[in-house]
């Protein structure tokens, strides 16, 4: 995961290549972010589940 300052700058980054013009290179920028949200909430939604399998096994 990365910290909100290394967000900051991808974001920041893929601003300054949609303004000159470069598109491909900004949506690039972009997807590193959004891939990284999506493993973010994979890892999350893996947390939950094993809370909810340990809740299951503790009512057995």
């Amino acid at each position: 995961m990365r910290s909100w300052r290394e967000r900051f700058e991808l974001l920041a980054m893929a601003v300054t290549y949609a303004e000159s013009g470069e598109r491909e290179t900004a949506i690039r920028f972009l997807g590193e972010m959004k891939e990284e949200e999506r493993i973010e909430e994979k890892v999350r939604d893996y947390s939950r589940q094993q809370v909810v399998n340990r809740k299951r096994e503790y009512k057995m």
